[in-house]
């Protein structure tokens, strides 16, 4: 069993040294439409990675605005977008933050769940 960036494996899967038998995205993947996801089976289970460059906090929004315009740029050169596509990576812009939020509540629960992290007491 594998959760990563499907980028880390996408030769050996072409290879067919490795073989999909389910993707944890919310939908099945261009690269390999038929490979299903596991929410087609446990609806709602959906896990992903994703990258993203962050700023230190107090940096001026000038620059914030002027990184985050660069880097969507880039995210939208179809050169950078069919190199990463084939390394099975989607580029999006845009939604870092809430990625964040999601993730963390997620690894939150499942943290907790496994008992390894406390509850915190109602505030």
């Amino acid at each position: 069993m594998f959760f990563g960036n499907i980028s880390d494996i996408v030769e050996p899967i072409r290879t067919g040294k490795v073989r999909l038998l389910a993707m944890s995205t919310q939908s099945r993947a261009v690269e390999f439409p038929d490979v299903p996801t596991v929410a087609e089976t446990i609806p709602g289970f959906v896990v992903t990675g994703w990258h993203g460059c962050f700023a230190p906090a107090g940096t001026p929004q000038k620059i914030v605005d002027h990184l985050s315009g660069t880097l969507a740029g880039i995210s939208r050169d179809l050169t950078i977008m069919k190199t990463l596509g084939n390394l099975g990576i989607d580029t999006v812009s845009g939604i870092l933050g809430e990625a964040v939020r999601a993730d963390t509540a997620l690894l939150k629960t499942a943290l907790e769940a496994a008992g390894l992290l406390r509850r915190q007491a109602a505030q």
